[in-house]
């Protein structure tokens, strides 16, 4: 049971139409490559803007023929690839060199015709690549304020009485005792031998 609207599916003329149009697409490339190469030739600028495109589709179709199909149309990429071979050489060897930049500005007050000096290119930033350690940050606190109660007689002598300290034998706040200058043990110094 056949709907008479719609034509039969026929995989061979699928593949014979894939095929031709893979080929017309290959025949267009060919004469955009034909035309851009005596342009150059002659001195003028081309814009091959699009033919990045239609290489990259004119690839695709060719992976989705079937093997078959795809054999068939082995020489004529083949004969593409040479035609934009040729290409590039006219291209590169028409290739205009790069002008020299402009000179720098005359100094104010300098002669005519004085040399000037060259202007300094910027030097690349370093890319990091790795996150950066932070500083100190974990372990910092906020510092506070403590307060200390002075006696008329102790004003500016450095001898303060802190509240909830004992009041004999210096002791600090952490409830040892201080080290002053003298009674602190300097580390032995490492003594070199002589070999």
């Amino acid at each position: 049971m056949s709907d008479p609207d719609f034509p039969a599916f026929d995989a061979q003329q699928a593949d014979r139409n894939a095929l031709r149009a893979v080929e017309d697409l290959a025949e267009s490339i060919s004469g955009t490559v034909q035309i851009a190469r005596a342009l150059v030739e002659t001195s003028r600028r081309v814009d091959l803007s699009g033919l990045d495109r239609e290489m990259g589709l004119l690839c695709a179709q060719a992976l989705d023929l079937p093997p078959i199909e795809g054999r068939k149309l082995r020489p004529r990429l083949i004969g593409l690839l040479t035609e934009l071979d040729a290409l590039s050489i006219v291209l590169s060897s028409a290739a205009p060199e790069e002008p020299d930049p402009p000179p720098a500005p005359a100094p104010a007050g300098a002669p005519a015709g004085a040399p000037t000096r060259a202007l300094k290119t910027p030097r690349p930033r370093r890319v990091e690549t790795r996150p950066r350690k932070r500083r100190g940050g974990a372990m910092k606190q906020p510092h506070t304020e403590q307060t200390v109660q002075h006696t008329d007689d102790q004003q500016n002598t450095g001898t303060h009485k802190k509240p909830g300290t004992p009041e004999a034998g210096g002791a600090d706040r952490f409830g040892g005792t201080r080290a002053g200058a003298e009674n602190v043990e300097k580390p032995a110094k490492p003594t070199k031998r002589k070999t």
